[in-house]
């Protein structure tokens, strides 16, 4: 019964290829990435903050465009950003690890020091952190000194910087900014955000400028010692602020220069002529604003799924898996199609799984450049698979795999019994044709 079903199934191309076509479907289904959506943000059509430093600008790094001005072009008095600059060309000049026998003069530096003696043995390091940290007069002094030979050399040198960057109407006339002789000292918002971008490009000063604590060891005239930044905002680390330095004169004349990260977002402020209450507040206004105004796109959400990863060893072979964090891109050209991200397995990872377990990492690429990334955790449980399973093959698609393949053996079988009753045909009518002939 059963062979005489089969035998009047006829096999063809389209017979076998079929049921092929519809198990590689099932399986390709199976890997299909599902990326969570790429979402546009901010780029809000908010009124300016009136902030109460009289010269301001915001700029964003992620765009290079100025997203706030004030009286850009005004010059102030810069008082300690200045020693951004003195930081920036000792970083370029000299070896961390050089020592610095203090001056006479350097110790003797008067307002905010670092409490420096005549004699006492520094390395250029230690005078990096006492400068950008505890704004110490006499620790730029020492590193004008190192580096210039003299003061009189090394704010030659500053000067001659400032004209390379394209400073116009910036003048220095000495290391550290203690002065209130705008006559001779002085830049405007707009020159010394070219000097905080050059200084924020080099990582040993970001690197120090943006430290909340450091502990000075020893010396042959101190015992060890810990520094503590000035920086407004920097303790706080939801507030963005990751580098930068004050200036102080005094209560009604203060000014600052930071470089804010926060979600992928990156900005520069300079904040000239401030009252030292309002900086702060100032600080806080402007970044608000910027995170508004400056359009984006959010590239990855916390929590959500954003894709499947291949991982061996589990039930299931293609793991969904969740951002840790939310992540942001922010393209100079404002097209989400510069936004791109890409799912990469950790080493080592197998089945089975944890759901929360760390599998991979999602990277977010701007206009082809690596920008952000966030851990991504498996969004289930799985457990662990079969044999086939440390070959990326899912417990599912082997059953497919299998069903499959027995549907072949069963359309061979089925082509076999057809052809050998094609045989039998021409047998019987060959012995026909033979019996007539014969007669």
């Amino acid at each position: 019964m059963i062979n005489k079903f089969l035998s009047n199934i006829k096999i063809t191309g389209r017979t076998v290829v079929l049921p092929l076509l519809i198990s590689v479907l099932m399986l390709a289904e199976l890997t299909v990435p599902a990326f969570g959506e790429v979402v546009p943000v901010g780029g809000k059509n908010i009124q300016e903050p009136d902030v109460t430093a009289k010269g301001a600008i915001l700029y964003c790094v992620n765009t290079d465009k100025v997203i706030y001005s004030k009286n850009t072009d005004t010059k102030f008095l810069p008082y300690s950003i200045t020693k951004l600059m003195t930081a920036l060309i000792a970083a370029e000049k000299l070896p961390m690890d050089e020592k610095v026998t203090v001056s006479k003069k350097a110790a003797e530096q008067g307002g905010s020091t670092m409490s420096l003696q005549e004699g006492e043995v520094v390395t250029v390091k230690q005078l990096l952190y006492g400068t950008l940290i505890l704004s110490g007069n006499d620790a730029a002094y020492a590193l004008a000194e190192t580096c210039g030979g003299t003061e009189e050399h090394f704010v030659k040198m500053m000067n001659d910087r400032a004209k390379e960057m394209g400073c116009t109407s910036t003048h220095f006339a000495n290391p550290n900014g203690l002065t209130d002789d705008i006559s001779s000292h002085y830049t405007t918002a707009s020159d010394f955000l070219k000097i905080t971008k050059a200084a924020m490009d080099n990582s040993v000063v970001k690197k120090i400028s943006g430290t909340r604590k450091y502990s000075m060891s020893a010396t042959n005239k101190r015992e060890e010692e810990v520094f503590k930044t000035h920086l407004p905002l920097h303790n706080n680390k939801k507030s963005g602020v990751v580098a930068g330095k004050t200036g102080f004169w005094d209560e009604e004349n203060c000014t600052v220069a930071v470089y804010y990260d926060k979600n992928n977002l990156e900005m520069i402020e300079i904040l000239l002529d401030d009252t030292e209450k309002e900086r702060p507040n100032d600080m806080k206004a402007l970044f608000k604003y910027g995170s508004k105004v400056v359009p984006g796109f959010r590239a990855a959400e916390k929590g959500e799924v954003e894709g499947k990863l291949w991982i061996a060893g589990g039930a299931i072979t293609r793991v969904p898996v969740v951002a840790e964090k939310s992540v942001y891109s922010y393209p100079a050209n404002n097209k989400k199609s510069s936004v791109k991200t890409k799912l990469v397995r950790n080493k080592n990872v197998s089945g089975p799984l944890k759901k929360g377990q760390t599998v991979g990492t999602l990277k977010v690429y701007t206009s082809g450049k690596l920008t952000a990334s966030t851990p991504v955790k498996a969004a289930r449980d799985v457990r662990k698979g079969w044999f086939p399973s440390k070959l990326y093959i899912s417990n599912l698609a082997f059953v497919i795999i299998m069903l499959v393949l027995l549907l072949i053996c069963l359309l061979v079988r089925i082509r076999k019994i057809n052809s050998a009753r094609r045989r039998r045909k021409r047998r019987r009518k060959g012995k026909r044709r033979q019996g007539r002939s014969g007669r």
